[in-house]
């Protein structure tokens, strides 16, 4: 797989074997990566992100509050936001 960008990240991202990301294996995926900073907070496969993003709406305006895919999320800003302060 050929990288569009040829930039270090890049280049890391593009010696990835495709089975392990699809997989679930975010931990090797994240190993693979080395010195780049990996968000520990994980987004699962659900269909409530497939459903937003049809419906044009974030997945907080599409599902409850309760639900995994807006608790994943959640905890994906909460840990972007830290980093940026």
């Amino acid at each position: 797989m050929a990288a569009a960008n040829t930039g270090p990240v890049a280049g890391r991202i593009a010696e990835l074997d495709p089975a392990i990301v699809h997989a679930g294996g975010l931990d090797d995926t994240a190993a693979a990566l080395h010195d780049v900073p990996v968000a520990k907070a994980r987004l699962g496969q659900r269909k409530a992100f497939m459903q937003a993003l049809i419906s044009s709406q974030a997945i907080t305006e599409f599902d409850r509050p309760s639900s995994k895919a807006v608790g994943e999320i959640m905890a994906l800003f909460r840990e972007v936001r830290s980093k940026l302060q």
